[in-house]
């Protein structure tokens, strides 16, 4: 088979190709020789490659001293925590400001509140790959002061019209820290340590609401709704000072980028090039880091269906912002300030919940990766969410139907504690589980994660009102309820399938349609060079599938010029990639077809068993089950002239009418 054969070949093929191994195997006698050298030489191409300065470099993020993480860590924290607070500070005193425009649209009132989180939404499509072109910092700077100008704006809104178009922009500026945090803690902090830190990030975007409302009802009962966004606008500036002041890039990327236009200067070289440089241009990258959410929603199931699930848990808790008021102050007569203190449920479920997830997600995932090899897995992040998720519907049956059933009002308070711990949970070993799972593009996963919540968030409250109006406290809840309790497998089913499914090839095939160019460009100009290719049987499946989608493309491109000018790795890469047993070809081990056969087995045993335990129990057939009623009943319906148009007292009619069983054994 020649090359050209070869690269019509994509990695999930499973056509045989026994001529290139015998090739191989020719080759490797060859140049057994070279290739040995290969390894401890490096080529010109290496020597202009900018990387760290050893394993230990202070430059990189991995390596900084843990003063300067923790105050990174309490800054991103800090700016994580206010701008969801942001979105419900004023949830309370909605009836103020709607008195005050002179308007009684109900949906607009909610409108208002979950407008801030359609900019929740849009932000982050432009945030996330602006971050991983410029980095995180600037992104922080510019978002921060913005953030600060518009939550002015809001404070001195003239209209209904300003105080929504003001709270959008609000929302868009105040997402860069809910869609860069994630991926900044990940910069700077190792897999296996990263729990801890991103328990108190995950904490803002739940607490934060909470708080917001308590303050927000305070603050509009003592002076009016507009102090709630003076007070944001003053912590935002504070915290943007510190930030301007203690902050530092910690995209990799970015600082080795830094440094190669630094040694360009230095040196007057202008070949270096950045380890992370992959031969696009800005305008490339940025297309490419736009619509990589949108492919990781539609191409990763992990990350589309956990999104979704996190979505509508975010949902749930601002469906519940805009129902606790109306319930807390017109069934329980609390008042306008008090009615805030009814979020406290949820945040001392949420401080719980922290507390839980922060002590034992570390410990959890070193004592899975001791008990399986050593080998640290992002899904073991997930059995601890299956807790969480019995949580949210428990707490929302509680709160629906102790509102309904009117009883004590802490009961429902502690209904929304459960969904607070369980919301806190989820949340966090989410996040973790994804960014853990897609480290490479953490700001592109967290974003597509943030944009489905958000979105949800946004719109599902506008039915909170008109569902709690139809259905009532009780099967209102429940219905949220039930929808969460269907999400209790997903963990369980994710912590056994999911390596598979994330490392399978659709997401990865649809991240090489994006990168053609990168790829060619790369192979164009220089081999691949050897440590790339190293192992690369060990390496390729625990690869980020981006850089699987890059050196699939790379050999492509390679392969397109004489067979004889590549190399003996890129030889025995392309060769193993495209016929390799890996992916689709993976040997199954032993006994597979034995377990499936009898699960298969089981399965049917189980269904015959049940449906014979349920004929034996049946009660016998109801009185109606006989021919005698049934020929009763139609009598009834003659005499009552019933359906005399196509019914039994239509003309000509000749069919049974209600018989259709034998007659009664007596």
């Amino acid at each position: 088979m020649t090359h050209a054969e070869i690269d019509e070949q994509p990695p999930g093929s499973a056509t045989p190709a026994p001529t290139v191994e015998y090739d191989l195997k020719r080759e490797r006698d060859l140049e057994e020789a070279s290739t040995s050298a290969e390894f401890d030489e490096p080529t010109v191409d290496e020597l202009n490659v900018v990387n760290w300065d050893g394993p230990d470099d202070p430059a990189n993020p991995q390596n900084w001293s843990m003063k300067r993480k923790t105050v990174t860590v309490i800054i991103v924290s800090s700016i994580t925590f206010v701008t969801p607070l942001a979105s419900s500070i004023f949830a309370p005193s909605i009836d103020q400001v709607m008195t005050e425009f002179h308007s009684t649209n109900e949906q607009l009132a909610s409108f208002i509140v979950s407008v801030y989180l359609l900019g929740y939404c849009f932000g982050p499509l432009v945030i996330a790959p602006l971050s991983e072109m410029y980095g995180r910092l600037p992104l922080y700077h510019i978002c921060n002061v913005l953030f600060i100008i518009f939550s002015v704006a809001c404070a001195l809104a003239p209209n209904l019209g300003g105080l929504i178009a003001f709270r959008l922009l609000a929302g868009l500026a105040g997402s860069c820290p809910l869609t860069i945090g994630a991926a900044t803690l990940a910069d700077i902090i190792s897999k296996e340590k990263r729990g801890a830190a991103m328990s108190s990030w995950a904490l803002g975007p739940l607490f934060g609401p909470v708080i917001g409302p308590i303050a927000g009802g305070y603050l509009s009962q003592a002076k009016s709704w507009r102090w709630s966004f003076w007070v944001v606008a003053i912590i935002t500036g504070a915290i943007t000072i510190m930030a301007f002041l203690f902050m530092r890039e910690t995209y990799a990327y970015t600082i080795l980028e830094n440094k190669t236009k630094r040694l360009r200067k230095e040196t007057g070289n202008p070949k270096l090039r950045s380890a992370f440089d992959k031969g696009t241009t800005t305008k490339e990258l940025f297309s490419l880091a736009m619509v990589r959410p949108t492919k990781m929603l539609l191409f990763a199931p992990i990350v589309s269906l956990l999104s979704l699930y996190m979505a509508l848990v975010y949902g749930y808790l601002y469906l519940l912002f805009t129902a606790m008021p109306t319930l807390f102050e017109g069934e329980y007569h609390f008042s306008r300030g008090s009615v805030g203190l009814s979020y406290l449920g949820i945040g001392t479920g949420s401080i719980l919940g922290l507390f839980i997830a922060g002590a034992t997600s570390d410990p959890l995932v070193r004592y899975l990766a001791k008990k399986n090899g050593g080998d640290v897995k992002p899904e073991y992040r997930l059995p601890f969410m299956f807790i969480a998720c019995l949580l949210i519907p428990a707490g929302l049956f509680l709160f629906g139907w102790s509102a309904e059933k009117k009883t004590h009002w802490i009961l429902p308070i502690i209904g929304t504690s459960f969904l607070g711990c369980g919301m806190i949970i989820v949340f966090m070993s989410i996040s973790v589980y994804l960014v853990d799972a897609y480290v490479e593009y953490s700001a592109s996963v967290i974003a597509a994660s943030t944009v489905l919540r958000s979105l949800v968030g946004a719109l599902l409250p506008l039915a909170g009102r008109s569902m709690y109006n139809s259905l009532g406290y009780g099967w209102g809840t429940s219905l949220l309820g039930f929808i969460a309790a269907a999400a209790i497998p997903f963990p369980l089913i994710f912590y056994k399938y999911g390596e598979k499914i994330r490392t399978s090839n659709l997401l990865r095939k649809s991240l090489v349609r994006s990168t053609p160019a990168l790829a060619s460009r790369a192979a164009s100009t220089h081999a691949i060079s050897n440590p790339t290719l190293a192992n690369i049987e060990k390496r390729w499946e625990g690869m980020p599938l981006q850089e699987q989608a890059e050196l699939w493309m790379a050999l492509r491109d390679r392969m397109q010029s004489s067979w004889t000018d590549l190399t003996l790795q890129e030889k025995k890469a392309a060769y193993w990639i495209a016929f390799g047993p890996h992916g689709p070809r993976a040997v199954d081990p032993p006994g597979t077809n034995a377990r499936i056969a009898w699960g298969v087995l089981i399965g049917v045993a189980a269904s015959v068993g049940i449906f014979g335990a349920i004929r034996l129990a049946a009660k016998p057939a109801p009185y109606t089950m006989t021919q005698e009623y049934q020929e009763e009943t139609n009598e009834f319906l003659k005499n009552q002239k019933s359906d005399p148009f196509t019914g039994i007292t239509s003309p000509g009619y000749a069919g049974k009418g209600m018989v259709q069983s034998p007659p009664k054994a007596n």
